[in-house]
């Protein structure tokens, strides 16, 4: 397997940026390939501070791990808030900055992973909004060794066409005491949107691109050019009156659809999409699902390559996987006359649609969308604004669903034009 290193210079400390905080992100973690394989964990990358090793942190996994006497946010506590993706694991480490430059050193082998990103968030916890910058090096754009085999290169093999052994939780480093207080602490990173035109009259639920400020002060990924993240659609809190929504997304072509990904690596739409049904950190989670990823969401989809994901009240969820009988962390799937798709809790807090590595030439690249600057500015994405991958969701009452209906959409008809 190709390696990869990437030496990034930290600035001085400033009055305005006295730390760093390195995260790395891994979705869609293969492990063996089964359905659950996302659960077997990935080595970190190695962090050198000017050649000194620094400790690497894990924040958050599906993995129950020895850490030295220091828990992970556990693991169904990821959808709370902001929260995280369910197929994600996700370790940092902090660094403070001092009079001078230093030299940052990111470096390891890559993993049978569908999209990994080292991010640096410059930051000062001393402000009420601590984080001021970031940087992104997404896996495409590291340093690799032997050089020209970097495995997120277009034609390349890919991370499948090498041998990788699994690694086993011993092997996980112990987490840095102190670091989760920096990520249990932020303002919520899906908190990015206005509390305005929450819902049309149509029952329709409007999503939103992150705005500039929030992009900027937020622990988001990957700032475009106009200065808002191309990672994120975000709902605000759904209208309490609505108790079941369904939401309908043309699944993109993505690096791993199934069971079976390139050996070669080709040329994707969007590398990872995920759909998350988020709740607020008061409630305490129930279900130990919330996330369907891409590879899932190819599982159900219609003719037109269509995917559906419904949203019900937890207690009702949770009743359909007891009587499914779904494996632990497995939604339940939900056939509903002409639909069919896997069913969340109640996104009391919000549904979270992560992109991860957009093509610039996809039409559904949330950089497509408007970009606002700041949350009281911000609107929904407008119909048809990403073509059509524009997301589309609506909400209705139980009884009404129960009965035929989510809003404008009959479960023995067609989608709606609305």
């Amino acid at each position: 397997m190709p390696a990869y290193t990437n030496e990034i210079t930290l600035p001085p400390k400033s009055d305005q940026v006295t730390s760093v905080i390195v995260v790395m992100r891994y979705y869609a973690p293969f492990g063996d390939g089964s359905p659950d394989g996302w659960e077997i964990p990935v080595p970190p990358p190695a962090i050198k501070l000017n050649g000194h090793p620094r400790k690497v942190g894990l924040i958050f996994s599906a993995v129950s791990v020895n850490t030295g006497g220091y828990t992970p946010i556990t693991y169904i506590d990821g959808q709370r808030d902001g929260g995280y993706d369910q197929h994600a694991q996700v370790y940092a480490a902090s660094v403070d900055l001092n009079d001078k430059e230093q030299k940052l050193t990111v470096s390891g082998t890559f993993q049978l992973v569908g999209y990994f990103s080292v991010v640096l968030y410059y930051a000062n916890f001393a402000d009420s909004q601590p984080w001021k910058s970031q940087t992104s090096i997404m896996d495409k754009e590291m340093a690799t060794s032997p050089e020209g085999s970097n495995p997120y290169h277009i034609g390349n093999p890919s991370v499948f066409a090498y041998q990788t052994p699994l690694l086993t939780t011993s092997t996980i480093d112990h987490n840095e005491i102190g670091l989760l207080s920096f990520f249990r602490n932020i303002k919520s990173p899906a908190a990015l949107k206005s509390e305005k035109a929450v819902s049309a009259d149509n029952n329709s639920v409007g999503l939103y691109r992150p705005d500039q400020f929030s992009s900027k002060t937020r622990m988001l990924e990957n700032i475009g050019p106009d200065g808002c993240s191309t990672s994120y659609l975000v709902t605000d809190s759904p209208p309490p009156m609505y108790e079941v929504y369904i939401l309908r997304i043309k699944v993109p072509v993505v690096f791993i659809q199934n069971a079976d990904p390139d050996l070669i690596f080709g040329d994707y739409q969007c590398r990872y999409l995920s759909v998350n049904a988020n709740i607020p950190g008061t409630q305490t989670p129930v279900l130990d699902f919330w996330t369907v990823d891409s590879r899932m969401l190819n599982n159900y989809k219609d003719k037109d390559g269509y995917a559906y994901v419904f949203f019900a009240p937890t207690d009702y969820t949770q009743r359909q996987a007891k009587t499914q009988g779904t494996p632990p962390k497995t939604p339940p799937v939900m056939s509903w006359g002409n639909y069919k798709g896997y069913l969340l809790g109640h996104p009391d807090y919000a549904i979270i649609i992560r992109y991860r590595d957009p093509n610039l030439t996809w039409e559904g690249n949330p950089e497509n969308a408007t970009c606002y600057p700041t949350p009281d500015t911000n609107k929904p994405v407008q119909s048809g604004e990403l073509g059509e991958y524009t997301p589309e969701i609506f909400g209705d009452s139980l009884s009404n669903f129960e009965s035929g209906k989510i809003g404008p959409v009959d479960k023995n008809g067609g989608w709606p034009t609305v």
